[in-house]
């Protein structure tokens, strides 16, 4: 056995972990002393059973109780021993309200009623014969110039399609916050540029935010840095309260901030002056009791601060005196290289995502079959 290469194995992804052999732990990390776990101690029970892996063989996930907290504890076969890396077992967040049901279910409503209207004027324009005969059907070159109603069986098209879109975000949404309120979702961190990342990131946003008469601005930090993060995550967040923001903006300007926090900290955050101006109440939304929570809160906004948790991070939301209102999203990286409890969702990215998760505001246009095809 290989103390020297077990001791790296142990200390690399940082955290409580240990390794066993034959029912005594052989090697500790200094967190995992701290929980009593210390090397020539007898390992916790569950590690003795017949069943544990072999070489080769998927881990072995186990809840434990230590120092008054709940853990998974997760254990690798590596030669002679078992490798085992403890993470607290995440605590269940309260089940969706009825406001946040409401609001997902009048979002589907909205769709199927744009797109049940999409398909009636589609059905009902004249010339639609002679463009069902062609194999484009759905390409505004099948339907001539001097057809009848042109324009509106092509303007039928862009929001049949934006409806798919809207439906299609509404069952993302539902998946991911399913996923994370149940502590199935685990972050993919990998090395991340974070500025030239935002950069790409916003600069695509604003153009299509352009689209539906708004602007995005944003300030970052001057020199460039990587992080360990999972960007598909973050910038999943992000657009939810861009959105959010959009969605209500007096001025159609949205301001976006980020600055660092301590050395693996990220702070984003997302401001626009609503149309009316919002109680003064400052919350962090995962944090607070359920008493606590304002009313009204529909899924993206719930979505936003379970993945802000996940991420090593809250949400926090405040109405300023000036009328503005700013979301302030924090989430931190991870110190070492793990490839640990990794989720098997696999989340939006690129423009795809950004018409996903702009569909309930951007104008039907940008949904005309033949721009997306």
């Amino acid at each position: 056995m290989n103390l020297e290469r077990i001791k790296k194995l142990i200390e690399l992804p940082g955290g409580p972990a240990f390794a066993a052999a034959e029912g005594e732990i052989i090697w500790a990390s200094a967190e995992a002393e701290a929980l009593g776990l210390c090397r020539g101690c007898a390992a916790p029970k569950g590690l003795e059973s017949p069943a544990l892996p072999g070489a080769g063989e998927l881990a072995l996930e186990t809840r434990l109780k230590l120092g008054g907290a709940d853990w998974l504890l997760r254990a690798t076969a590596e030669e002679d021993c078992l490798l085992c890396y403890l993470r607290q077992e995440p605590q269940p967040a309260s089940s969706p309200n009825e406001n946040t049901l409401l609001y997902t279910s009048g979002a589907m409503r909205l769709a199927l009623q744009d797109l049940s209207a999409a398909l009636a004027i589609l059905i009902e324009t004249p010339g639609r014969e002679a463009e069902r005969s062609g194999d484009r059907s759905l390409r505004s070159e099948a339907i001539p110039p001097e057809t009848p109603g042109r324009e509106e069986s092509l303007r039928a098209q862009s929001l049949a399609l934006r409806s798919v879109y809207r439906l299609r975000l509404t069952a993302e949404r539902l998946e991911l916050f399913s996923r994370l309120r149940t502590g199935s979702f685990r972050p993919e961190y990998r090395e991340t540029a974070v500025v030239s990342g935002a950069v790409t990131f916003l600069g695509e946003l604003d153009e299509l935010l352009r689209t539906a008469g708004l602007s995005l601005r944003w300030e970052l930090p001057r020199q460039e840095f990587c992080l360990r993060l999972d960007w598909s995550l973050i910038t999943t967040l992000l657009r939810e309260l861009i959105a959010n923001a959009a969605a209500d903006s007096a001025d159609g300007c949205i301001q976006v901030k980020l600055v660092r926090s301590g050395e693996r900290g990220l702070l984003f955050s997302v401001r626009n002056r609503p149309t009316h101006p919002l109680p003064a109440l400052r919350f962090d939304l995962h944090a607070a009791q359920r008493e606590e929570l304002r009313p009204g809160l529909g899924l993206g906004l719930s979505l936003v601060s379970l993945g802000a948790a996940a991420h090593g991070g809250s949400l926090l939301l405040s109405a300023e005196q000036d009328g503005e209102a700013a979301a302030l999203l924090s989430v931190t990286g991870e110190a070492g290289i793990s490839e640990l409890n990794r989720s098997l969702l696999q989340l939006p990215v690129g423009a795809e995502a950004n018409l996903l998760a702009f569909s309930p505001i951007l104008p039907p246009e940008v949904y005309l079959p033949e721009l997306l095809f």
